[in-house]
Parts: structure tokens; sequence; C-alpha cells
């Protein structure tokens, strides 16, 4: 086990995006812990690799708004754009699952 001292955040799982997104919101808005901007931005980029379209906004909002060092209009818009392209791919992924099952 880790050395982790009672201040120190700890990272959920790689891959349990809603928790990324969760955490990472406290963090970035200090809401019930201490505001940390650069674990924010690592919690967010943990669940944009999961491919998660929420976490994908999340971090295009942070680059959109210069959270994330400097502001990035360019790396915000690409981001948005896949937050959308991943939605569209799991819509189409449940309307082929409902097409198979009727």
């Amino acid at each position: 086990m880790e050395n982790v001292t009672k201040n120190t955040p700890v990272m959920p799982r790689i891959g349990d995006a809603r928790s990324c997104i969760i955490l990472g919101r406290m963090y970035w808005s200090g809401d019930g812990v201490p505001r940390d901007i650069s674990f924010a931005r690592a919690l967010y980029y943990s669940a944009e690799i999961s491919d998660d379209p929420s976490a994908v906004r999340e971090m295009a909002r942070m680059y959109e708004e210069g959270d994330c060092s400097t502001e990035d209009p360019v790396r915000a818009r690409e981001l948005m754009l896949r937050a959308d392209e991943l939605e569209i791919a799991a819509l189409r992924k449940t309307e082929r699952g409902k097409a198979a099952a009727e």
C-alpha cells in the first residue's frame, strides 16, 4: 500500500469515469475539498481516456475557460467534437441493440 497522508487526494480506479468526473468537479470548485485545479485536471483526463462523453466535455470546458493552464479554444473545440462523436456512437450502439432485440 502506498504511503498516503491524510490530505493526499486519492485517484479513483482508471475506467471509473463517473467517479472521476464527480471528484474532478469537487476539486475544481473546492466543494468539500481543498481547491486543486491540477488534481481536477488529472481526474478529468482519467475519465476522458475512458471515452466518457461527459468527461470529454468537462476537459473541453476547462480548456475553454483556461483552467488547463491557458485558454485553448482550438483544443476545447476538438474535445467538444470528440464528445459529440462518442455520444452519437453510443446512440447508434443502443439503437442496434434495440433493433436486434425486436
